[in-house]
């Protein structure tokens, strides 16, 4: 994949991060990812995950596309606990035997995608006899979004906390499992919301 830039991701449509909803500092980094979308998208899956939940955060784990768990940056979904989230960006990079096997296996699948592609995903799991109607597909940023502010008991100060906490985390997860800096988020100054 050719890199477009060296440079950490950032969101640099949003002047005060403060007073923004996480939804739209989400969908400004998606803006901003560019070639990096997938692998960011990934790995802020499961950043959110393991801020949500913590006690089970050594339970996340990625797979890689030969169904081999791996903890490197060749994953394609993450898995955790009964539930396997695929992250894609086009439609053209599903795995829809994957899918179909977690799904007939009793696993709670979830396929993550831009917010601005979901409409689109729906329409082939919907359309596509090879997917199994059990996926649950959702918007990324928005899924985020949710589980930050349910842990955060819908206080926008604390869930900007906890957006903290999956930065953070995200960018220590990069710094393991990747060899490419540009992959690091910018971290915003979230002014007297964070800490």
């Amino acid at each position: 994949m050719a890199q477009t830039s060296t440079s950490p991701i950032e969101a640099t449509g949003v002047v005060d991060p403060a007073s923004y909803a996480i939804s739209y500092f989400l969908a400004s980094l998606v803006d901003a990812a560019g070639e990096r979308l997938l692998p960011m998208l990934r790995y802020l899956v499961a950043a959110t995950l393991a801020v949500r939940f913590p006690d089970d955060a050594a339970e996340i784990r990625f797979r890689a596309g030969n169904n081999s768990e791996t903890a490197t940056g060749e994953q394609v979904d993450v898995l955790f606990n009964d539930a396997v989230f695929f992250v894609a960006t086009h439609p053209g990079e599903l795995d829809f035997a994957a899918i179909t096997s977690d799904a007939r296996a009793g696993h709670i699948v979830y396929l993550l995608v831009p917010g601005e592609q979901e409409l689109v995903f729906r329409q082939a799991v919907a359309h596509d006899s090879r997917i199994d109607k059990r996926v649950n597909v959702a918007g990324v940023e928005q899924f985020i979004t949710l589980l930050l502010e349910r842990v955060a008991m819908f206080d926008h100060n604390a869930a900007l906390r906890q957006l903290d906490k999956v930065l953070t985390q995200y960018n220590e997860l990069v710094a393991r499992d990747e060899h490419d800096p540009s992959l690091q988020i910018a971290m915003p100054d979230f002014g007297a919301a964070s800490g």
